[in-house]
């Protein structure tokens, strides 16, 4: 599924799946090693959640996690809804 394409599902209110874990696009658009594509992929998940996503499979567990808390804690606190 291309990015864009995850606001528009969120429309249907349904719960959107997002599997970005460390893919090869991600590699092959930055040139970064395997090893060296956690950022980006929670960066990614992280926009993919602002626009709707409610279901991540993921490989970085922990880090996953800080990060929707920290999205949480900045949303609800600062925005005022995620």
């Amino acid at each position: 599924m291309r990015i864009k394409m995850v606001s528009q599902l969120s429309q249907l209110k349904v719960p959107t799946m997002i599997a970005i874990s460390r893919k090869s696009f991600l590699g092959k658009l930055f040139e970064i090693e395997v090893s060296g594509r956690l950022l980006s992929t929670i960066l990614l998940e992280s926009l993919m959640i602002r626009n709707g996503g409610r279901v991540l499979r993921v490989h970085d567990i922990e880090e996953t996690k800080q990060m929707i808390d920290i999205m949480t804690c900045y949303y609800e606190t600062l925005v005022g809804e995620l």
